[in-house]
């Protein structure tokens, strides 16, 4: 028969508060260009400087968003990646 024995861990609180301000940027990411009305200029653009110009704009305006999201994504896995580093069972037979 095997035991398992836990070894205790701590997580700070401030850990847990860089992990929720970090996650809260990233949700905040997607209605931000919406709140900055780049919409409205992304139009203006086409408008003034012709379309291709403002497709132009819009994918990097994209693609920025996009990337920005994924790198925000990317800290909160490699934090939680290290905590679960520490919380991993050790077992020991007896």
């Amino acid at each position: 028969m095997k035991s398992y024995v836990l070894r205790m861990f701590f997580v700070s609180i401030q850990l847990c508060i860089a992990v929720n301000n970090i996650e809260y940027v990233g949700l905040e990411m997607k209605p931000i260009s919406a709140k900055l009305g780049t919409e409205s200029i992304l139009q203006e653009l086409e408008t003034v400087e012709g379309g291709q110009i403002g497709s132009q704009c819009r994918r990097t305006l994209e693609t920025v968003m996009e990337n920005a999201v994924e790198n925000i994504n990317n800290k909160i896995y490699e934090i939680l990646e290290q905590v679960g580093g520490k919380v991993r069972f050790s077992s020991q037979v007896f």
